[in-house]
């Protein structure tokens, strides 16, 4: 039995393989802790078999080639039956083999038919246990046949790092990354060992057997002090590097593969899916099923009273990109700033139809660059780059002079992290109904050329359909006409967030308000501003986050990833930009006057677009009531206490704006405290590479005082011979002055025998050289083994050495 192991595990083959099954093992067991979707528990099962099946393969006489090609038909069945006894519940392993097929087969149809295939995660698990048999296979290959363990670590790691990256639950990874950095240094650490007992065997040195065990305890520690070197460590934020990453992976090419990753595999539930930046980029397209978590986004702290939206970006262009219908934002102007305290002029109103409102953010994700604000944010607490238009002569420095500016997005000019607080000021409406009603439409040039865009696009059935409500309504001003499209998509269109990708080539509009009749806050939203626009009132897309959860404890609303919204903002004249909520998952959006003037609408338009038999008006909003609002309605002005109500017959008026904000045109940057973390970190380091810098001069000048001093114009075989003598009275050794060369060399390997072999070759030598004829001299060949042989001797010397102190403690 022990013949039959020996013939297939050689020397150190056992613990390499406990590593190369470890490494994989902590990677799967990340992958599951990041809970993606439910069976993910295999992919460790799936390791230990490939890792072990990818040994034998590597101890046969198959080529690689071959060997590939045999793993891949094992990894059909073995994964296979791993996945069918996990992911199907009941049966025997062959019903649950064919009921794992069937699953696979209607994905496959459905992703070939360009659709998007139905919400299970069966094939998306499949596909990570394909990964990890191969990875598994890879692994061993490269340790046992070709012994080039980074191909092994990096691919690994990758997968590791990238689950890390994208992973925005509550649970820590950091253990995982520990114990994979350990184990690769130990793998490493083998791979050395290894090389350097074959060269030694090459030529003939001899070493004692303890030397793996020795390599493997002393590189084990320095392994653990590695990592806990590294874990306490001071965080730097390297924003700017975060930031090109994350304008890499908004490339073209990466939006395209997140596009046909998100059809083939939208079903996932597991934590941080969503990005950490919701809806902040510059694109927003209607697709299919979405699925968004529990996880606690921020806490803004507000006065108790209005209605709020917390929110990030704007959208003004609604087109088709491709096959892609969806929601674009465009500016040319980016006013930015290095301190706190940026200023925006968003217009000029009429006295007491808005009052200013300042919210306290605190950030619960663990990054993002997205300012969220209650609309209109006017000024920021922290420093801030903003993407606007300067809406009076298209010029670009708007910002500095305080004139009014159209806002699209902003981003703070440093990444905001877990626990990260800043304050905002936002200018909310206070206007009745009433007041909305007598606006009129005098709209400026900059809101006609900008909100009033798509139309031409639209779908006839779908301005005919918005005409039809309007009438039936009886809407006689944009708001009551506004009311009228928001009350009869509430009332007429069922919320659903497991929709399936609208048809190709079809109109998402249309699609959603005549064919499927369901779908979440972007159809929403979009057939309404499309709705408004056929009806020439401008309106735009916003985008960010419902209000959240009060939380008296914290005195703030609880916001969590469930709670990414978009609603509607159409523009009145005097008043500005004012919110719509045509979702019919969330609260209605009224204010006081509301119910007077606008009739319910009806449930049946005229013939042509009477809804389908089979859907059922949407439930009652289920979220958590509103607090409770002062008179006024839901928009009522908030003031420093919730319980005094302000009338809005009386606020205080906008304040002009004092301070000149700083434009992309003329930038000044401040440093403020001395660079703060990021001038510590730099110190530490300095000092850190000052004294490293030391320490190899300190050992540079040792080195040349031993090994180099008073031997100049020596031949390479008279300094070995030097050495050997300088190096034993290190160790206490004095041959007697009259001994020879061979009674030295017998002296010497009596107290140091590990170093017998150099020894005896640079004695030889040395007797050659200064006793031989003058014809024999060293060539080239011989002063390279004699180097070695000196490499050799040195290092036996030094563990001698060493060996003394341990014995002496």
């Amino acid at each position: 039995m022990r013949s039959n192991l020996r013939a297939v595990f050689a020397r150190g083959d056992i613990s390499s393989l406990f590593m190369a099954w470890g490494l994989m093992i902590v990677t799967a067991l990340a992958l599951d802790a990041a809970d993606w979707a439910a069976g993910t528990g295999m992919l460790a099962s799936v390791s230990v078999v490939s890792v072990g099946f990818g040994f034998l393969l590597a101890r046969s006489r198959f080529s690689e080639l071959a060997a590939l090609l045999v793993s891949m038909s094992y990894s059909v069945l073995c994964v296979g039956a791993i996945a069918a006894m996990t992911l199907v519940q009941d049966g025997s392993l062959r019903s649950r083999a064919v009921a794992l097929a069937e699953r696979v087969h209607a994905w496959i149809s459905q992703a070939a038919a360009g659709g998007q295939p139905a919400n299970d995660e069966t094939v998306f698990v499949l596909f990570l246990a394909i990964l990890f048999w191969f990875l598994g296979h890879n692994s061993a290959w490269h340790v046992f046949r070709v012994d080039r363990v980074w191909r092994v670590i990096v691919p690994t790691g990758l997968v590791l790092i990238t689950n890390q990256f994208y992973y925005q639950g509550d649970a820590s990874l950091n253990g995982y990354l520990a114990a994979f950095v350990v184990l690769s240094l130990l793998l490493l650490i083998r791979s050395h060992i290894d090389a350097r007992e074959f060269d030694w065997y090459l030529h003939r040195v001899s070493f004692p057997s303890s030397v793996r065990r020795t390599f493997f305890q002393t590189g084990g520690v320095l392994a653990a002090l590695i990592v806990v070197a590294a874990w306490l460590a001071p965080v730097g934020q390297d924003d700017k590097n975060l930031d090109r990453l994350n304008d890499f992976l908004s490339g073209e090419p990466f939006a395209d593969l997140a596009d046909l990753w998100n059809r083939l595999f939208s079903s996932l539930e597991g934590e941080g899916i969503a990005t950490a930046d919701y809806y902040g980029g510059d694109q927003l397209d209607l697709g299919g099923a979405i699925r968004l978590g529990d996880q606690p986004v921020m806490l803004v702290e507000a006065p108790e009273g209005p209605r709020y939206y917390w929110r990030s970006t704007v959208f003004d262009r609604y087109s088709v990109n491709g096959d892609q219908w969806g929601w674009r934002h465009t500016r040319t102007v980016r006013a930015y700033t290095e301190t706190d305290g940026l200023e925006l002029n968003i217009g000029d109103f009429i006295a007491g139809s808005r009052q200013d409102v300042q919210q306290k953010v605190t950030m619960l994700i663990r990054a993002t660059r997205l300012v969220y604000a209650a609309p209109q944010p006017e000024s920021f607490g922290l420093p801030v780059e903003a993407e606007l238009d300067c809406v009076e002569d298209l010029g670009r420095m708007c910002v500095n002079e305080r004139r009014p500016a159209d806002v699209s997005i902003v981003r703070a000019r440093e990444t905001l992290r877990t626990g990260t607080t800043y304050t905002v000021t936002s200018s909310m409406s206070t206007a009745t109904a009433d007041q909305l009603r007598a606006a009129g439409t005098a709209y400026p040039d900059w809101v006609l050329r900008l909100y009033l865009q798509g139309v031409g696009n639209t779908a006839p059935s779908v301005q005919q359909l918005a005409a039809q409500i309007v009438a039936d309504a009886g809407a006689g001003t944009p708001y009551d006409t506004a009311k009228a499209i928001e009350r009869w998509l509430r009332a007429n269109i069922q919320y659903n967030e497991q929709i399936p990708e609208p048809p190709t080539g079809a109109d998402p509009i249309q699609w959603f308000l005549f064919d499927l009749r369901q779908g979440y806050c972007n159809y929403y939203a979009t057939a309404m501003v499309m709705m408004l626009r056929t009806q020439g009132i401008p309106a735009r897309m916003a985008a960010g986050f419902a209000q959240g959860v009060w939380d008296p404890e914290q005195g703030g609303f609880l916001v969590k990833e469930r709670d990414a919204h978009t609603w509607v903002e159409a523009y009145f004249p005097g008043y500005g930009w004012i919110e719509f909520e045509p979702t019919a998952d969330e609260a209605p959006l009224d204010r006081e006057g509301d119910q007077a003037a606008v009739t319910s609408p009806q449930q049946t338009p005229q013939a042509t677009f009477t809804p389908l038999p089979t859907v059922t008006p949407s439930p009652p909003p289920t979220n958590t009531p509103v607090p409770p609002t002062p008179e006024g309605g839901a928009n009522a002005t908030p003031t420093g206490a919730a319980e005094q109500p302000v009338q809005p017959a009386t606020p205080t008026p906008q304040p002009t704006p004092t301070a000149t904000p700083v434009g992309p045109e003329s930038v000044t940057r401040v440093d403020s405290d001395g660079g703060g973390i990021g001038h510590t970190i730099l110190l530490t380091l300095g000092i850190f590479l000052l004294v490293i810098l030391a320490g190899v001069a300190l050992g540079a000048f040792v080195v040349w005082y031993i090994e180099f001093r008073g031997l100049s114009g020596l031949s390479v075989v008279q300094k070995a011979y030097a050495r050997m003598g300088i190096y034993g009275r290190w160790l206490g050794l004095r041959p007697a002055q009259a001994a020879t060369p061979d009674e030295r060399r017998r002296y010497l390997i009596g107290a140091v025998p590990e170093g017998e072999e150099p020894i005896n070759a640079i004695t030889r030598a040395y007797i050659v050289d200064r006793y031989g004829a003058p014809a024999r001299q060293d060539s080239t060949a011989q002063e390279g083994t004699i180097q070695t042989a000196w490499h050799n001797a040195r290092l036996a010397f030094i563990r001698q050495k060493l060996g003394w102190l341990r014995r002496r403690r």
